[in-house]
């Protein structure tokens, strides 16, 4: 079973994500040492973005928010299940 001793696990802010990070959380514990890496993609500004004149800098700012977040919450799912991040 070597090729489930590391996992990409795709999140966002779904419930689905949530349940699939629990989900992992179990798997991981049993499988011990497992090596779980997280991804996260922000897409990137809409097509009209010029037009609502919004800055593009805050665009991303926003997008490493959510991320941050995306993270922090994922980190303590799995730290829970006694996975170290």
């Amino acid at each position: 079973m070597a090729e489930w001793m590391r996992m990409l696990i795709a999140i966002d802010e779904a419930e689905t994500s949530r349940k699939a990070l629990h989900y992992v959380g179990r798997l991981a514990r049993a499988l011990e040492p497992a090596t779980i890496c997280l991804l996260h993609v922000f897409p990137g500004p809409p097509p009209d973005f010029h037009i609502t004149r919004q800055r593009l800098a805050d665009y991303q700012m926003a997008g490493e928010i959510q991320s941050a977040r995306l993270f922090e919450t994922a980190e303590q799912i799995l730290t829970g299940y006694g996975i170290a991040p």
